[in-house]
């Protein structure tokens, strides 16, 4: 059985794929990611099977020890692909991963999920080398610091920068990395106006 990790963070596809889930009010959400590598890496490849969203829509859900982790409020986009996240520095660079059909509410938090049985790798100095993943959450890396939720209306269009902090991700491990993910939301557009987040 292939084990997936979660993680959260924002992409930008060419190939984006705009998932219903159902009929009724809804918006859109058009997911990105962007990131800085560390001094001598040149490449991080990861392979990442769908970035999630989780929307507080006032259904009624089946209660969990572990919170909203494993309710079924999360939508995800399907990825599934390789990603060289240092081809994707800052804002204007940002990969878009695609557009996501959202329910009407809040939008509580943000993550992504890796599939760690693919190879998941670094180039440092030149030299591929394979990253430990072995401390990726098992239910999905989520944006580290408190998230400030934001409304999700009908019709409206949300715009989503999410930064991999390699910088902080990478940990020195023998001659390669350990990845401790540390992602932070950037920047929320809603219908073209900037949300603010803190």
């Amino acid at each position: 059985m292939r084990s997936i990790n979660k993680l959260g963070f924002t992409f930008v596809t060419t190939t984006a794929a705009l998932l219903a889930i159902g009929c009724g009010e809804s918006s859109t959400a058009e997911l990105r990611l962007m990131d800085a590598p560390p001094p001598g890496v040149t490449s991080v490849k990861l392979y990442v099977a769908s970035m999630q969203v989780h929307v507080d829509d006032k259904t009624k859900t089946t209660s969990t020890l572990d919170g909203i982790d494993d309710d079924q409020k999360w939508h995800s986009l399907s990825v599934n692909k390789t990603i060289d996240l240092v081809q994707y520095q800052g804002e204007t660079a940002a990969l878009v991963l695609g557009q996501l059909s959202l329910p009407v509410g809040k939008i509580t938090q943000i993550r992504l999920l890796l599939d760690t049985t693919k190879p998941n790798t670094a180039t440092l100095n030149g030299v591929v080398c394979n990253l430990d993943t072995s401390k990726v959450a098992q239910k999905g890396i989520k944006i580290n610091h408190v998230f400030k939720a934001f409304e999700s209306k009908n019709g409206a269009k949300h715009d989503i920068w999410v930064d991999f902090k390699l910088d902080e991700s990478l940990k020195p491990a023998g001659n390669c990395f350990e990845l401790e993910p540390k992602l932070k939301l950037h920047k929320v557009k809603t219908d073209g106006k900037d949300e603010i987040l803190l």
